[in-house]
């Protein structure tokens, strides 16, 4: 956790759920666009996959972990869940994007993995399926491994969200990783959301350069919740939307 203190510690865990609940590749490519993807095996059911959506394993940074690819296309995306979830979490939202064209990828974080490298081998695997540009997504701890994968990640992504992720959380530290980001930057936080709200904050002023959105809502929530949930979701949705559409083009 690095230098996070013990009360620092009990917000963050209260702001994503886990008080109450329960290195694959480099992100350069690879093999390239249209290669194979580098799946190991088929990965354990996820009770919330409906149809044809199935979980498979891919590299990752403490050996494989499980995700699922929804939609077709060269443009994609990445969805990153908080702490205490899992890629189900981010399914309604998938589901949406991949109707836009896009391929988007949602994955398990490993429990004891640098959540960083986690982002950057999701990245490394999309562009294995032959997508050529593409934006992390991240809520809470996901947000933080977006900002930290996106400083890394050769050649670059198009572009990084980031709903009320913190400064630094399980190896990855997204306030070391800000000043060094050249791609466009969005962060959505909750007013009464502390310290994210703080920490969406001091990120957003560390991003270098103009090409860069800090959104702070009125009232709660948290990470996926302001998508879905309370009077600012459709405000929240757009928000998202506009940002894939600059920085992907419209799907």
């Amino acid at each position: 956790m690095g230098g996070i203190g013990r009360r620092r510690l009990a917000a963050l865990l209260l702001g994503s759920g886990l008080l109450v609940a329960g290195c694959g590749g480099d992100g350069s490519g690879g093999d390239g666009p249209g290669a194979a993807p580098a799946t190991t095996a088929a990965a354990p059911a996820k009770a919330c996959l409906e149809g044809g959506e199935q979980a498979f394993s891919f590299p990752a940074a403490d050996g494989t972990t499980t995700g699922v690819v929804l939609g077709q296309g060269r443009t994609g995306v990445v969805l990153g869940h908080q702490a205490g979830s899992d890629l189900c979490e981010w399914l309604p939202r998938a589901r949406a994007l991949a109707k836009q064209g896009r391929q988007v990828l949602a994955f398990d974080f490993g429990p004891s993995a640098d959540i960083g490298k986690d982002m950057v081998a999701a990245a490394a695997e999309l562009r294995r399926r032959g997508v050529t540009r593409m934006v992390l997504v991240g809520s809470s701890m996901g947000g933080t491994a977006a900002i930290a994968a996106a400083a890394e990640i050769t050649p670059p992504v198009a572009g990084v969200v980031s709903l009320s992720g913190p400064e630094e959380y399980q190896g990855a530290d997204a306030a070391s990783a800000a000043p060094r980001l050249r791609v466009p930057v969005l962060f959505i936080v909750a007013e009464d959301d502390p310290p994210f709200d703080d920490d969406a904050r001091a990120l957003y002023q560390a991003v270098p350069g103009h090409d860069k959105r800090l959104v702070v809502l009125e009232g709660g929530g948290h990470g996926t919740s302001l998508l879905e949930f309370g009077d600012q979701a459709v405000r929240v949705r757009a928000e998202l939307d506009r940002f894939l559409a600059a920085n992907l083009g419209d799907g």
